[in-house]
């Protein structure tokens, strides 16, 4: 798990005064406090939680999930078991989600140790044959793994990375990524708090110029053995499975999932909550709009199957 700063201690209470400024009424058992936020499947009963679905896939995703309190669509709340959690009726459950991460979530300030290097904060943890590149910035919610190189003019937050990775010059990870959410009935356009992380395995390998962005709700993962090339962008909450490949210019959108083996060739585009499975193939340049089968090889725009061929080299 990532070592991300950022607290939420929400006395049950008040969530539900603030939900009840919000035209919320909410239904069900009151868990004793709430201290986090998580995605439904991995929230416990003191996080936070919500679920976009309607009909049975949110019925299937809450039955899934061991969440405290959930914001759920409003369609939703007269067909859920009445003792799972408490829930918090919406017509827009991410919109409100966003609204009380905004006024509960706190992060702290980056304050650095004037005594210590100014670029690595004092509260990181680092391994001490861990390697920093001259003008790399290190945030105070990160973990570097022992024999992990990191080069010149990286910018690192809110990331737990493991041993033996290497990172080349001029990458950004752990940053906002690009998630907005309109309200409609007023247009106004905000962003979606990310409250997440990064959580990068073992003898990783980034180049340079690439951008892993911090998760929303949840981490960005990306698996042990995964090969990631310059000119990369990972968005907000792609789950790489192991030994996946991505190569220069293709961009994985938010939510992705890789499986593992899984190779992306340069200048592929994987639009958000795609599944590319274990073994797949995403072309030169493919724009992969539907999700690809395990061992499946697709090209074009928008990506199609073709034979797959012995060896991708050729």
């Amino acid at each position: 798990m990532v070592r991300v700063a950022g607290s939420l201690a929400l006395d049950v209470e008040v969530l539900l005064v603030w939900a009840a400024g919000r035209g919320i009424a909410p239904v069900g058992p009151r868990p004793p406090a709430l201290t986090g936020v998580a995605s439904l499947d991995r929230a416990g009963a003191s996080d936070l939680a919500f679920c976009r679905f309607d009909g049975a896939d949110g019925r299937r995703h809450i039955d899934g999930t061991n969440a405290g309190a959930v914001f759920v669509p409003e369609s939703l709340i007269h067909d859920l078991p009445a003792d799972r959690a408490l829930y918090l009726p919406s017509a827009y459950p991410r919109l409100d989600l966003l609204h009380l991460l905004q006024a509960f979530w706190k992060e702290p300030d980056w304050e650095f140790d004037p005594a210590a290097n100014p670029s690595v904060h004092s509260d990181a943890e680092i391994a001490d044959d861990v390697r920093i590149g001259p003008f790399s910035v290190v945030g105070p919610d990160v973990s570097i793994g022992p024999g992990t190189r990191i080069g010149s003019n990286c910018h690192i937050e809110h990331a737990a990375i493991g041993r033996d990775v290497s990172i080349a010059n001029s990458v950004a990870i752990g940053g906002v990524g690009f998630g907005y959410e309109e309200n409609p009935e007023t247009g106004e356009v905000l962003q979606f708090p990310h409250i997440g992380g990064v959580e990068i395995g073992d003898r990783v390998e980034i180049g340079s110029n690439t951008c892993l962005d911090r998760g929303s709700i949840g981490d960005t993962v990306i698996g042990n053995d995964c090969k990631i090339d310059n000119l990369i962008h990972i968005a907000h909450n792609v789950r790489m499975g192991e030994r996946c490949k991505v190569i220069a210019l293709a961009i994985v959108g938010g939510s992705v999932t890789l499986g593992d083996d899984a190779w992306i060739a340069p200048a592929a585009a994987i639009r958000d909550w795609r599944m590319v499975g274990e073994k797949a193939v995403v072309g030169l340049g493919a724009v992969v709009t539907k999700d690809v089968a395990d061992g499946e090889t697709v090209v074009g725009n928008p990506a199609r199957p073709i034979p797959k061929t012995k060896n991708r080299y050729k």
